[in-house]
């Protein structure tokens, strides 16, 4: 049942994140280009962050329908995928830890801390985003927006730190299999 509910989580994870990145981000991204924007990255898919007049130009140039839509189908995904992602980021980082001898509290509480850190940022992005939405490019702030970018850079740099030990212990746990095999074969 375990091993069940992990796939369960870590397969519902990649089809939030593949609905995100194949449909409704190119299809805001589209509305964002048809308003004449030249860089139509959405602020979630801008991991170096974004100063005032860029937040202003990406609200003028989605529109209300554009800022209604992100605010409904890409926010709705993105409320769902944070949390999965920071689930499958501390079952990922815990299956590293176990087949690298880490086991135990220490190794399960940072995992939890950096999964938490995925989570949490994103989390925070998406409200500070909603209100960047909900305002308009009327109403924005240069302090709302540097907020939100702030929060931006900080969940790009949680995910690249999370991604980077989570790959690099992979990485480790797989030439440790490899070199088992060839020391195997040798005898």
């Amino acid at each position: 049942m375990k091993r069940a509910l992990i796939v369960l989580v870590l397969a519902t994870t990649a089809a939030v994140y593949a609905a995100m990145l194949l449909w409704s981000l190119p299809a805001l991204t589209a509305i964002a280009a048809t308003g004449g924007l030249a860089d139509a990255r959405m602020f979630d898919m801008r991991p170096g962050g974004y100063d005032f007049d860029s937040a202003k130009a990406l609200l003028v140039a989605l529109g209300e329908a554009g800022r209604a839509q992100y605010l409904s189908v890409q926010h709705k995904l993105d409320t769902i995928f944070p949390p999965l992602n920071g689930l499958s980021m501390f079952i990922g980082l815990t299956f590293v830890a176990a087949r690298l001898g880490f086991g135990g509290r220490i190794a399960a509480a940072v995992a939890a801390l950096l999964a938490l850190a995925v989570a949490g940022f994103d989390l925070a992005e998406n409200a500070a985003v909603a209100r960047l939405l909900r305002a308009g490019p009327e109403a924005i702030t240069p302090e709302m927006a540097q907020g939100a970018s702030r929060l931006s850079v900080l969940k790009s740099t949680s995910v690249t730190v999370t991604l980077t030990v989570l790959l690099a212990g992979l990485a480790a746990v797989g030439f440790r299999g490899w070199r088992g095999m060839r020391k195997r074969d040798k005898s």
